[in-house]
């Protein structure tokens, strides 16, 4: 008898779950919402955001929204700087049920495509994230304005938008320079996983991509306190591992450079927003540093430290061991960007068996600058 009351009893509760979950989508019009989720999304992307239809799913945990799309910086491009197919949010349902309040604990991008352009002075169109909609002053501009104006008014808890967890799923990334937008460097299968999202804390992800050329590139590490004046300039630290990777097709080099090659990279990135640290071993096939020089026949490995600095542009080699062939060299030394152009003055001071393939285009070094 207990046998078949405790089934009764199971059943009428499955029974009650499956009515609610027919119901619920009649009794809550999620779509009120959308103005709220849109309007939040603004104030903290500093971009205009559109969003589509909302629809109440309860066995994803939430609300699914359909067509994405957030503008680009107007500087840059009138298309989005992003759209996805779909976005699900888990919320919590018993305020969402009895106050209608809005409570995200997580959130799903489904098959974004994300569009990154390079503009002059090396700054890119995500730069201005976060901040005040509109066209950013250059820095110089920014510091003279903050003299004069008044202090700014602090966000509140609630206008902060605070995610637990954030993934990206299947998503392109297409990378370009607004010197020549037509010319796109896509990255496939892109997936991103982040944790504790927000301006004011540091923030751990994984990312993970296809690069273009189908090479493989996978990142760890933690991002953030993310900077409301230039994103670009925020605080980072990662380790990176790279497969086969085309360096002439990452969109991250200059076409006029003439760099070209096939990179195998396993190290660390530093970055506290104002000098970029690196320290890891790269091995490179087919490697070329200059538009008029040919491919090295022997594949070149560098064991290596540098520190750069962001602002200058300039750079130091700490610690440096080239490697091609039968030829070795310790090197180090200053290195410099002036446009397009990469000046360096590294200097060579212990050569073994020093006798470079004709090929090779980097080596022998010697004390001297060497610009490609």
């Amino acid at each position: 008898m207990k046998k078949h009351k405790g089934l009764k009893i199971a059943g009428a509760v499955l029974l009650g779950v499956v009515i609610l979950i027919l119901i619920l989508p009649l009794v809550i019009n999620v779509n009120q919402f959308r103005p709220t989720i849109e309007k939040k999304l603004q104030e903290n992307l500093g971009r205009p955001v559109a969003i589509g239809s909302l629809h109440l799913s309860l066995l994803a945990g939430g609300i699914s929204a359909d067509d994405i799309s957030v503008a680009d910086d107007p500087s840059y491009s009138r298309q989005p700087f992003l759209k996805a197919k779909s976005l699900d949010v888990a919320v919590d349902l018993v305020p969402l049920i009895f106050s209608h309040s809005l409570h995200v604990n997580s959130a799903t991008l489904r098959e974004p495509e994300l569009y990154l352009v390079r503009g002059s002075g090396n700054r890119w169109n995500f730069s201005s994230l976060g901040a005040t909609p509109g066209a950013p002053a250059p820095r110089s501009q920014r510091s003279r304005n903050r003299k004069n104006a008044a202090p700014p008014v602090a966000q509140t808890s609630s206008d902060v938008l605070s995610i637990g967890s954030f993934r990206l799923v299947d998503g392109k990334v297409f990378v370009s320079s607004a010197s020549n937008p037509s010319r796109q460097h896509v990255y496939e299968g892109v997936q991103l996983k982040a944790s504790n999202i927000g301006y004011s804390v540091p923030i751990p992800f994984t990312f993970s991509a296809t690069t273009p050329g189908g090479g493989n590139l996978k990142m760890d590490g933690i991002a953030g306190p993310l900077s409301r004046d230039d994103i670009a300039s925020s605080s980072l630290r990662l380790t990176m591992a790279v497969k086969h990777m085309d360096l002439s097709s990452t969109g991250f080099v200059e076409n006029s450079s003439g760099v070209a090659g096939i990179l195998d990279f396993d190290g660390m990135i530093h970055s506290d927003g104002s000098t970029l640290t690196t320290d890891g071993k790269a091995r490179t096939e087919k490697l070329r540093l200059v538009r008029s020089g040919g491919p090295a026949r022997q594949p070149v490995t560098l064991d290596y430290a540098t520190h750069y600095d962001l602002k200058r542009q300039a750079g130091i080699v700490t610690r440096g061991v080239l490697e091609s062939g039968r030829t070795a060299a310790i090197i180090s030394g200053n290195y410099l960007k002036q446009g397009d152009t990469t000046t360096s003055a590294l200097i060579c001071p212990q050569v073994r068996a020093c006798k470079a393939a004709p090929s090779a285009p980097i080596l022998p070094l010697t004390d001297r600058s060497i610009t490609w």
